[in-house]
């Protein structure tokens, strides 16, 4: 079975196209759209009706893409613009009717486990019997610790991310290399 997500994030919109064979992913197709949602919220609250358009217009781009692989499931999912913006109602709508599938914002609890399930199942080494898995994001940074071939037993999010930590430094203090 081919399967299509789209996850829009604070920095990127990211596409994987894949298939599940003998266990294993097997990666079929991946592209990205950057974006900068997260700095749009960070500094305005909001994300701006330019990047509202812009998103939905990546989200639409990217869907095409994965229906080109003949996918036969696609989820998009938006992590923290549609929990930390002032009009993720509006983002997620406009990213709705892109993609003609309904969009999903995840919890930090889901972000936390969808990113340990996505690093177990890609690791390419044994792992250990006890794990942890950080996801640096744009807004936001979730950790998660648990055993392989079993949902994480503890889950923690942070908000704070690397678009969101170099949005708050001080640009006239630190010059370009040093950010």
């Amino acid at each position: 079975m081919r399967i299509g997500v789209l996850d829009v994030g604070s920095n990127t919109t990211r596409l994987l196209v894949a298939s599940v064979e003998h266990g294993q992913v097997v990666r079929l197709a991946r592209d990205k759209v950057r974006l900068s949602l997260g700095e749009e919220i960070e500094r305005y609250g909001v994300v701006s009706d330019v990047h509202v358009v812009a998103a939905a217009k990546a989200v639409r781009k990217l869907a095409a893409v994965a229906r080109k692989q003949g996918i036969e499931s696609l989820d998009v999912f938006v992590t923290a613009p549609g929990r930390q913006s002032g009009n993720a109602k509006q983002l997620v709508a406009a990213l709705t009717r892109a993609a003609g599938v309904p969009v999903r914002v995840l919890s930090t609890e889901e972000e936390g486990r969808l990113a340990y399930g996505g690093a177990v199942a890609t690791a390419p080494m044994p792992l250990p019997d006890r794990i942890a898995v950080c996801d640096v994001g744009g807004a936001s940074t979730e950790i998660a610790v648990g055993s392989p071939g079993a949902v994480p037993g503890w889950v923690c999010s942070v908000d704070l991310g690397s678009v969101r930590l170099t949005t708050r430094l001080d640009s006239d203090r630190f010059g370009e290399d040093e950010l």
